[in-house]
């Protein structure tokens, strides 16, 4: 028997990074929107995991690795905003996003989600 996803990984002509996560990650559904300055392009997708450091967006349709983007993240009647860069990229699954900026207020916001994940 095949295991498809180390079948998809093996055959990948992309290799996924070591596993360099710094900080605690929650699992994290939420509305995405990662939008590239300058250009327009606006990509749609949703979170899987969130942490202060950065978050998994599941899209079909992942920038490539190293763009520089502004990415807003809503759930719960909120938003959290920031710039971040993508670190890593699937085609057809989703992208790694570090956060590289963020504002107080909206750290905040990301920081009271994180709370009430670590509490449930």
């Amino acid at each position: 028997m095949i295991n498809i996803v180390e079948s998809t990984i093996a055959n990948s002509t992309e290799a996924r990074p070591l596993e360099r996560r710094r900080n605690p990650r929650y699992p994290f559904i939420a509305d995405v929107q990662v939008l590239v300055p300058n250009s327009g392009i606006t990509v749609p997708g949703r979170t899987a995991d969130l942490s202060s450091g950065g978050c998994y967006v599941d899209t079909i349709n992942p920038l490539p690795p190293d763009t520089l983007v502004k990415v807003r993240v809503s759930k719960w009647d909120r938003s959290f905003e920031a710039q971040a860069k993508v670190v890593y990229s699937a085609v057809g699954m989703g992208m790694g996003l570090m956060f590289v900026a963020v504002d107080r207020e909206q750290r905040q916001t990301m920081e009271s989600w994180m709370g009430e994940l670590g509490r449930q």
